[in-house]
C-alpha cells in the first residue's frame, strides 16, 4: 500500500462537511456566500460530518479504518451587523460552514450533541484510540 515508504509508519486524514437539511455547505468561495450559509445555519440545527481516515503499517501488519464522526450543532440567533463582522474578520472562507466552533464563533453556538474536536477538524480521541490500539503510542 505504500509503495514510496518503507518501515512502520501511519497517515492520517480527515476532513468536515456541514449538512443542514440535506444540503451540503463546503468552504465558502466569497464573501456573499459566506453571508448565505452563516444566514442559513444560525437560529437552527445543522450537522458536522468529520471523515477519518487512518492507514497504518506497523510491524508488518497493514491496517486501514474509515470513519464517519456526525456531530449536531445548535446555533443561537445571529444578527445580520454579526454576521457581517465575523465574515469580515476572513476566518470563514477556509471552514466549512463558514465558521470555526474554536474561534469567536462559538458565543453563537448553544448545543453540542457529539465530538467538540470532530468539528474542530480532528476526531483526536478516536484517533487516539486507533493508534494506541495498533501499538504506535
Amino acid at each position: 500500500m505504500f509503495n514510496n515508504t518503507q518501515g512502520d509508519r501511519a497517515i492520517i486524514g480527515s476532513d468536515t462537511i456541514v449538512v443542514k437539511n440535506n444540503k451540503i455547505f463546503g468552504k465558502p468561495k466569497d464573501r456573499k456566500e459566506a453571508i448565505k450559509m452563516l444566514k442559513e445555519i444560525e437560529n437552527d440545527v445543522h450537522y458536522v460530518y468529520t471523515s477519518l481516515a487512518i492507514l497504518i503499517e506497523n510491524q508488518g501488519k497493514y491496517q486501514e479504518y474509515k470513519e464517519v464522526v456526525k456531530t449536531e450543532i445548535t446555533v443561537d440567533p445571529i444578527s445580520d451587523r454579526e454576521i457581517i463582522e465575523y465574515v469580515e474578520s476572513e476566518e470563514p472562507y477556509d471552514k466549512a460552514g463558514a465558521y470555526a466552533i474554536q474561534s469567536c464563533f462559538a458565543k453563537y453556538i448553544s448545543r453540542i450533541r457529539g465530538n467538540y474536536m470532530s468539528v474542530v477538524g480532528l476526531p483526536i480521541d478516536r484517533v487516539y484510540s486507533i493508534l494506541k490500539e495498533n501499538e504506535i503510542l
